[in-house]
């Protein structure tokens, strides 16, 4: 099992009702860690995904590292890792 911390922000926070969770998940990536957290929270669905990839207005950061940066939703998870994700705001 790996444990990460998972740190939410915006409606993010609200369809799960917490700001931080801790964990244990035997995820090893990013995509099978959302698909374990949309089971746990269905209202993430919703804004997690379109159309079964990635919304384009999401932002999921591996240890401040955007995962757009990485691998997607194929990057892995190891133990210890902070994942955050919060939808992107856009303002003028």
């Amino acid at each position: 099992m790996t444990a990460i911390e998972c740190v939410l922000f915006g409606q993010v926070r609200e369809d799960v009702g917490e700001r931080s969770l801790a964990i244990e998940t035997d995820a090893t990536t990013i995509g099978e860690l959302l698909d374990q957290m949309t089971d746990r929270y269905p209202a993430l669905v919703d804004h997690l995904f379109d159309d079964g990839a990635l919304a384009s207005d999401i932002i999921i950061t591996r240890n401040q590292k955007h995962v757009k940066q990485l691998d997607g939703t194929a990057t892995p998870i190891q133990d210890g890792d902070i994942i955050r994700i919060t939808l992107a705001f856009y303002g003028g």
